[in-house]
């Protein structure tokens, strides 16, 4: 990962934000990246997580509102410059009625993913209102 990251700081490859889809009987984690877009993992065997998604948004060529990677204050200008990945640093909410996964990402906003018939939700995912993270 080092080539990854050279002259970028601070967020490189982190997570930002992780929500769960029943936070009572979690089967599926979903978690945002700064410089590495959204994955989602089956967590239905703890000891043995499993990606079983991910997406990475592309990054913005031209200024966003709204996105740090155009803003001329922000505190870390290494990772600002247009074209950079794009930031996915929101909450995440799984669906398992329609299937979906939404979030925002600084250069892309709001975001609807669907997933490919059978990858999720699993038979003993739920959704429930209030259940989630």
């Amino acid at each position: 990962m080092l080539p990854d990251i050279v002259g970028l700081n601070g967020f490189t490859y982190g997570s930002h934000y992780c929500s769960v889809d029943n936070k009572r009987d979690a089967t599926t984690l979903a978690c945002a990246y700064f410089n590495s877009g959204l994955r989602v993992f089956d967590i239905r065997n703890p000891r043995h997580p499993r990606e079983i998604a991910y997406f990475n948004p592309p990054g913005a060529t031209t200024p966003a509102y709204g996105s740090q990677h155009f803003n001329p204050t922000a505190f870390i200008q290494s990772n600002t410059q247009a074209g950079n990945p794009d930031w996915c640093s929101a909450q995440l909410r799984l669906d398992a009625r329609r299937g979906t996964l939404e979030t925002t990402c600084h250069d892309n906003g709001f975001l609807v993913m669907k997933f490919e018939h059978g990858v999720w939700p699993f038979e003993d995912s739920s959704t429930p209102p209030g259940e989630q993270n």
